[in-house]
């Protein structure tokens, strides 16, 4: 029996159909449909939303219906702007890192993302906030 997985791995090219997206906890949603993805740029370690560079503290997973390899997330960071330090090599391995973290989520899950002091990626499972109760009673 084959068991169908959300990550594959084709040679040295990982793919996923999982993304993160920024979350906002006071909200208890999430706020944009930007992709967060690590960024070393030598001098920070963190995550950021690709489309306006904004730093991100919670995230949330989303199924994205789509097929996405470590290389369009690589050609987005770059493309973007992102400085790519200390090597193409050392950012790809990153992202493939990445992809198998968010790969093993489950979708709606809001995770906290950070870096630990050797550089290693840290994806932290948060409880997600309750909803606030709505008044049933008309004003």
């Amino acid at each position: 029996m084959l068991l169908a997985t959300n990550i594959t791995d084709h040679g040295s090219e990982k793919l996923t159909k999982k993304m993160l997206v920024p979350y906002s906890m006071a909200q208890g949603k999430a706020v944009g449909k930007s992709f967060v993805v690590p960024i070393n740029d030598g001098v920070q370690n963190r995550f950021v939303a690709v489309n306006n560079g904004s730093k991100v503290d919670f995230a949330t997973v989303v199924f994205v219906g789509k097929t996405i390899f470590v290389e369009d997330i690589f050609k987005k960071i770059v493309d973007a702007g992102f400085t790519v330090l200390p090597s193409t090599d050392d950012m790809v391995n990153s992202l493939s890192s990445y992809i198998d973290l968010v790969s093993n989520m489950k979708v709606g899950d809001v995770v906290k993302v950070s870096f630990n002091e050797a550089g290693q990626q840290q994806i932290e499972k948060q409880q997600k906030p309750k909803p606030a109760q709505k008044s049933r009673y008309l004003p």
